[in-house]
């Protein structure tokens, strides 16, 4: 998702639609959203999930790229 006007539109329709809201995540380091890849289906074909994509998060709520990242340059 890109642009500020984007975002401040999606953070409303994040708040208008709270039983979505629940199915977003969030990766800690870069802050990248995307729906929960356990979502129920019927959330796949609304236009902000389909411009957002999924994100699969481990257990220190990371995603898959950072992750990746954090394994090449440990801390």
């Amino acid at each position: 998702m890109q642009g500020a006007k984007d975002r401040r539109n999606f953070e409303t329709w994040l708040t208008d639609h709270p039983f979505v809201a629940r199915w977003v995540r969030q990766c800690v380091a870069c802050g990248r959203r995307g729906m929960a890849t356990d979502a129920p289906e019927k959330f796949h074909n609304r236009y902000w999930v389909q411009r957002l994509g999924t994100i699969r998060l481990d257990v220190s709520g990371l995603c898959e790229v950072c992750a990746a990242a954090q394994l090449h340059n440990p801390i």
